[in-house]
């Protein structure tokens, strides 16, 4: 295994302690070596002292597994841009099957790709790409073009983390596993369905990412849309990963690329201003370190969108996410059509039915109806809680690409898939079609199935 970007957070604080969390549970391949690189100066030895100390600071594993995993370490100053460093670093034909990691910031992965063509890689090796896969539409399609035209031979795994999560993937466990379920999964009784990932975090040390990326791009573009394509798609005609991936495309194929009256009236930006979360003192989005407020990033994202097919024709999707808030809140909420007047009318109290599946907590909660006292109906939540899951993300992820096995990570037509919708949402932000709203560090999250303007957002207009 590479890991090209082996000195950054993201190898320190999630792929090594997933890598550790599997040694413990005794699913690593036995002969498994991991090989380290970046332009850091480092020595194998320097290396593994910095991998050793970020493993006992980010994981929970005993100390032989820790020393297990630093011993397999290797690492070469590489930089990864220039073909002879990659081939050198990769080796020959004669290597093992060999998986490359990049966690790479995202203006290089395209370089890295046409570095690693000429590394010659087979179809026992592997490649894995970090979110976000392109910055938009454009980009994406020229990656696409990459890997299928330099790279055919190796199996790429695109990462979306969020479908490598076992609370996200009980979706269709749900679904499909469950006949009460799917019959009236479906436009005919459902009004709307909301998708929400909102944060009591705020930066935490990412602005030279977040800056540029914004709420829209880090959550909405390559996680929600995906757990969006997971409520809408249909069931995959077979059990494999290909099915269930051309059903996942599929899903977001169906969704209606939004029009600029539909920007304008039907998505929202903002971000926070200073504030308290808590007891902890939060200032303004423009005056965190590494911010720049001329880029007009927003830190709260939110828009609806229409599903052009029989199932859902007319129910609208709304996806949102943001930072900041007093609480966070992640799940699915189906919210199911009222019941017909005259039921309503004899029955006082009565209210809609609506699920709803936590993205974070293990929950599933449906909203019922029971009869209570008098002919008075009383609403009441039935609850059930899935067993939590066993391991973190990233530990699921990296074992599925060990296990070769792609039904978790996107197509290349999923990314585009979600950057046509997405693009035209970007392109008039960033015009000015929708005002800048604001909203204070530690304000209560807006309430599910908001609609143009929620009270707790629209407390200014700023321009951008």
């Amino acid at each position: 295994m590479l890991l090209l970007g082996a000195s950054g957070d993201l190898t320190s604080r999630l792929l090594m302690p997933a890598i550790a969390e599997l040694a413990e549970a005794k699913l690593l391949p036995p002969q498994l070596t991991i090989v380290g690189s970046a332009r850091t100066a480092w020595s194998t030895a320097e290396f593994r002292q910095h991998i050793a100390t970020q493993l006992a600071r980010h994981s929970r594993v005993a100390a032989s597994t820790r020393d297990d995993v630093v011993s397999r370490l290797d690492y070469q100053a590489t930089d990864v841009t220039r073909a002879e460093d990659v081939r050198r670093l990769v080796g020959g034909p004669e290597r093992p099957g060999t998986l490359v990691y990049l966690a790479l910031a995202p203006s290089l992965i395209e370089p890295v790709l046409h570095a690693l063509a000429s590394a010659k890689l087979g179809p026992s090796d592997a490649v894995a790409i970090e979110k976000p896969f392109g910055v938009d539409l454009a980009s994406a399609r020229r990656l696409n073009g990459v890997l299928r035209c330099e790279l055919p031979e190796p199996t790429v795994f695109r990462i979306d983390h969020f479908l490598s999560d076992e609370l996200v993937r009980r979706v269709s466990a749900l679904r499909f596993l469950n006949r009460i379920f799917e019959p009236v999964w479906n436009a005919t009784h459902v009004e709307r369905v909301d998708v929400s990932w909102l944060e009591s975090l705020t930066l935490e040390g990412r602005a030279g990412y977040y800056d540029h990326a914004g709420a829209l791009r880090d959550m909405v573009q390559s996680h929600l849309m995906e757990v969006m394509a997971l409520v809408v798609m249909e069931e995959p005609s077979r059990s494999d990963a290909a099915s269930y991936r051309a059903a996942r495309l599929e899903a977001l194929r169906a969704v209606a690329t939004p029009t600029i009256d539909e920007i304008r009236s039907r998505t929202l930006r903002a971000r926070y201003t200073a504030g308290a979360i808590g007891t902890r003192r939060v200032p303004s989005y423009v005056d965190e370190p590494g911010v720049d407020a001329r880029h007009g990033t927003e830190t709260y994202a939110s828009l609806t969108l229409a599903v052009e097919s029989m199932r859902w024709s007319g129910v609208p999707f709304t996806l949102r996410s943001g930072k900041a808030f007093a609480t966070s809140s992640a799940e699915i909420a189906i919210h199911f059509r009222a019941l017909p007047r005259y039921v309503v009318e004899a029955w006082p109290g009565v209210e809609p039915n609506s699920l709803r599946l936590g993205l974070t907590e293990p929950y599933v909660r449906l909203a019922t109806t029971l009869n209570g006292p008098d002919r008075v109906a009383e609403s009441r939540a039935l609850e059930l809680c899935a067993s939590p899951p066993r391991r973190s993300v990233y530990a699921n992820l990296i074992l599925d690409m060990l296990r070769g096995d792609p039904a978790l990570f996107i197509l290349g037509e999923e990314a585009e898939e979600a950057w046509r919708v997405i693009d035209p949402v970007i392109q008039a932000w960033h015009a000015s079609e929708v005002p800048m709203r604001e909203y204070a560090a530690g304000a209560p999250a807006p309430p599910s199935g908001e609609r143009r303007r929620p009270t707790t957002i629209s407390v200014a207009t700023q321009a951008p």
